[in-house]
């Protein structure tokens, strides 16, 4: 088995110089799109810019992932031959060798890959550009002084009402963003489809979860982003946009295998559940509750 692992390391060292210079290319742009220098499949060809550096990392593990197949399957034909056309016990013993390792190799490669596919989809997934906005929002945003807007003021009467009436179906929300801390939810600027919506959803995961019965079966649900607009770029007052943490196991697993359908987008897989929309982004579900829902992220 070294012998076609030091083959998946040849690869690997002769993919990593070709990825430098299109990384190079998009910082040196100040965004986050690659233009590639070479055609890769499903992403594009020679000149064209790939849609952010997350697509251009996953086309470049499927690519050395195809490799790795071709080539297990390369040595296996190889060492059926030795095994077949020689005569010597010890060359006979070298293919059967060759068609052993290669099999062990390709079961390996494959086998990931499908074990992450099954967990989650977004495993196999190289969503470098939510990721890094979520640590930007997280850490490096400046939380505002006491007395200045969202600066830890307490929360209006209706922000008060709306978060007492989610923590009672078992719906739990951050601070609100008037308080000074990060990361953070308004929820009084929401349109009411928006909170239905999110009841809605707590209730069916109650109900699929628990086996036909509402006994709170989902467990709590955390509302991260809500029409605060300030590290977002879809929310804002009167959008039915929310984030929800993704911790709690049972609640991914209601949105991605009880979905009405699924869309594969640039931005990530959508699991839909009639007009509403759930797409998975580093550390939080972005949903959007009715229509019209166009999902691009965050």
């Amino acid at each position: 088995m070294k012998h076609f692992f030091t083959i998946l390391a040849v690869l690997l060292l002769l993919v990593t110089p070709a990825a430098t210079p299109l990384i190079t290319v998009a910082e040196e742009q100040g965004n986050t799109n690659v233009i590639l220098l070479e055609s890769l499949p499903g992403i594009g060809s020679a000149g064209e810019q790939a849609p952010n550096l997350g697509s251009y990392l996953d086309g470049i593990f499927k690519l050395a992932l195809g490799i790795a197949t071709g080539l297990a399957v390369l040595m296996i034909v190889i060492g059926g031959v030795e095994y077949m056309g020689s005569e010597s016990i010890f060359k006979k013993d070298a293919g059967r060798e060759k068609i052993q390792d290669a099999l062990w190799g390709l079961l390996l490669a494959l086998g990931a890959f499908l074990l992450l596919q099954t967990i989650n989809p977004a495993l196999v997934r190289f969503d470098i550009v939510n990721t890094l906005q979520r640590v930007t929002d997280q850490v490096g945003r400046q939380v505002p002084p006491p007395g200045a807007p969202g600066g830890g003021l307490p929360p209006t009467p209706l922000e008060a009402e709306l978060r007492e009436r989610l923590l009672g179906e078992g719906i739990g929300v951050v601070a609100p963003c008037n308080a000074g801390t990060r990361p953070c939810a308004d929820l009084a600027g929401l349109p009411q489809q928006a909170i239905g919506g999110l009841i809605g959803a707590k209730n069916a995961c109650d109900v699929v979860i628990g086996h036909g019965t509402d006994n709170n079966g989902c467990g709590a649900i955390i509302v991260t982003g809500g029409a605060e607009t300030i590290g977002h770029l879809t929310h804002g007052p009167g959008i039915p946009f929310v984030d929800v943490d993704d911790n709690n196991g049972n609640f991914n697993s209601w949105v991605m295998f009880n979905a009405d359908s699924s869309e594969d987008t640039s931005a990530g897989i959508i699991y839909k559940h009639g007009n509403n929309e759930y797409l998975k982004e580093s550390m939080h579900w972005h949903i959007c509750y009715g229509q019209p829902c166009q999902i691009s992220g965050r």
